[in-house]
């Protein structure tokens, strides 16, 4: 059966009732004879078969904000007291709910937001006498969504919903072919039209993904439509999406924040941004701010039994359980969350991808059927990679080798910069590279390309053999090309800082390596000269110490960080603190060194 239709042409949104309309009637709430005149309140009374229309607002302020929580609760508080009661001006409200004049004009805009939602689904329940055949495909979807295309299909193309037939053909992983972008000036549509430019950035359509997302900004921009945040949300997913196919950590956190805020107390988005936030976290190496994110998702996703929220909640638990040292607990998790997922295409928790890379770190096979095909998306991309690994195990270097290079070239080209590194990395492995010049030169690059993007989880996997036990550090020997890695990489990730100087990273490298080989090997020469000829070529740049002390506190950790990454477990926590430490005295040393700047004068 053809459940893929060649285009959808999504149904003109029917007019409905705007924040202006929920703000003109609380206005007039308590003017009983300008109340009744009102187009709003006469539906509404019609609606609710209430005879009374400030009876009426009253049962629809109650359904809005009744049994959801404190922060409901709170919003009722703001709506009675303020147009209810109305017994103080906005400044005396703010002043008795203990809120800055901010948080009113905030609190009363997301209020406002609830009640125009409620009545719309008000009257949308009302208006429609729901088909049997679409109610039943939109409750499957959530659980099967290839069967809830199959249902749909049998409607004849005749459903009104719109939004939940396209998640239900997105969660089966079809991208609608050409949706029509004429009809969509409702925020269902648009709303719709978002969901699928992040399809097309999953599947590997970068340039239909941008198109389709500056068209919703521009459709959003020219009009007046309601859901204004959950568009901004979906379209934020789209650069979501673009910065994790980067594996760029920074990226992910900042628009993972931005996420955050745009979804405030919306419970139906509140669990996606937290799982957006819970993996930047993850990637970024903080773990225990990862970990309690991870039980605010359990907690909501069980309350409202979400079984796709808490598989990918779990999924994110396990490669913490990894990153731990526990790989038998890490997998079971990876496991168990696989199986509840089993019906959510891949690339959105990438829950076959963790599995393998779990059983890659543990020496075990893949899984029965692992395999990335020829594909160009994120996901198949990344299983190559993964691929390629386990063919070196299984000594098909030949096979390993042809699977890396394919890695390497597409990501070079669609701009996958993590998986770019990852591929450089085995390429750059013993068993596949006897020319030791240049499996030093990819493994440096591999690296550096790692520190550049800031993913801890990829750079630890990148560099752990099987057996979890990393030579020296990792890949890199003491030396020029050690030394090269980290200036480079700390190049491209602080450029408009005094180490992207040329003779500053070069001798900034020497600095860094000396540190760390000593606290590993106990025997790395002395870093004296490279901080003495780090101050001179800073002065000679005119660099203050003002301005240097301004980007230690950023440069000092990032880099301790992804230096422990390449070390066992169990060894990581006390280098990391003891590389801080000693590069954090190399910087005073340098500081004092380096005039001051206008501010400090006469204070040192």
């Amino acid at each position: 059966m053809n459940v893929s239709p060649e285009f959808w042409t999504m149904e003109r949104a029917r007019v409905m009732w705007t924040e202006y309309d929920v703000r003109r009637l609380l206005r007039v709430l308590r003017k009983p004879q300008r109340l009744e005149s009102m187009p709003l309140a006469r539906a509404l009374c019609d609606a609710t078969e209430i005879a009374d229309p400030y009876k009426a607002v009253l049962s629809m302020i109650d359904r809005t904000f009744a049994d959801r929580g404190y922060h409901a609760q709170r919003l009722r508080e703001l709506i009675w007291r303020s147009d209810v009661d109305a017994s103080g001006t906005q400044q005396v409200v703010a002043y008795e709910m203990h809120l800055s004049a901010r948080q009113f004009f905030r609190y009363r805009s997301d209020a406002i937001k609830a009640l125009a939602a409620t009545i719309n689904r008000l009257f949308e329940t009302r208006n429609s006498v729901r088909d049997p055949i679409e109610a039943l495909a939109e409750l499957t979807s959530e659980s099967d969504p290839e069967a809830a295309l199959a249902i749909y299909d049998l409607s004849g193309g005749s459903s009104r919903s719109t939004l939940s037939r396209i998640d239900a053909a997105l969660g089966a992983g079809k991208i609608p072919a050409n949706p029509t972008f004429a009809v969509a000036d409702g925020s269902e549509a648009l709303i719709s039209l978002a969901r699928i430019a992040q399809a097309y950035a999953w599947d590997a359509q970068p340039q239909r993904a941008e198109a389709l997302t500056d068209k919703v900004r521009s459709l959003l921009f020219s009009r007046v439509v309601p859901d204004r945040s959950h568009i901004e949300f979906e379209l934020s997913r789209v650069e979501y999406i673009r910065a994790r196919q980067a594996n760029n950590a920074y990226r992910m956190t900042a628009i993972a924040e931005r996420l955050q805020l745009i979804a405030a107390d919306d419970p139906t988005l509140q669990t996606r941004s937290l799982l957006a936030v819970a993996e930047a976290r993850l990637r970024s190496g903080q773990f225990n701010e990862a970990n309690n994110l991870c039980q605010q998702i359990a907690e909501l996703s069980w309350r409202g039994r979400d079984v796709r929220a808490f598989g990918a909640m779990t999924l994110l638990l396990a490669q913490l359980v990894f990153a731990s040292g526990d790989t038998g607990n890490a997998l079971t998790l990876a496991q168990a969350a696989r199986f509840s997922l089993h019906r959510v295409p891949d690339h959105e928790y990438s829950s076959e991808t963790v599995v393998n890379r779990l059983r890659l770190a543990a020496g075990m096979k893949p899984t029965p059927g692992f395999t990335s095909g020829e594909g160009t998306t994120y996901q198949e991309v990344s299983r190559r990679g993964i691929e390629a690994r386990f063919a070196i195990n299984a000594a098909e270097l030949r096979r390993a080798e042809d699977l890396a290079q394919s890695q390497l070239h597409v990501s070079e080209q669609l701009g996958f910069d993590g998986l770019t590194a990852w591929a450089k990395a085995t390429l750059g492995s013993a068993a596949l590279q006897s020319n030791e010049d240049e499996r030093q030169a990819l493994s440096v690059e591999a690296w550096s390309g790692l520190l550049a993007c800031g993913d801890y989880v990829l750079a630890r996997d990148a560099f752990l053999a099987p057996s979890a036990k990393p030579v020296d550090l990792g890949p890199l020997r003491y030396g020029r090309d050690f030394e090269f890695a980290v200036g480079e990489g700390l190049a491209q990730l602080f450029p408009s800082t005094p180490l992207a100087v040329p003779d500053v990273r070069k001798h900034f490298g020497k600095l860094a390596g000396s540190i760390a080989f000593a606290l590993v090997n106990g025997d790395a020469p002395s870093s004296d000269a490279a901080i003495d000829a780090i101050a001179a070529k800073l002065a000679e740049a005119r660099v203050t110490s003002s301005v240097f002390r301004r980007h230690q506190r950023s440069i000092i950790p990032t880099l301790g960080f992804f230096i422990a990454a390449l070390l066992p477990f169990e060894a990581r926590a006390h280098f990391q603190t003891r590389f801080e430490q000693d590069l954090g005295e190399a910087f005073v040393r340098i500081f004092r060194a380096l005039p001051p700047g206008p501010a400090e004068k006469g204070q040192i």
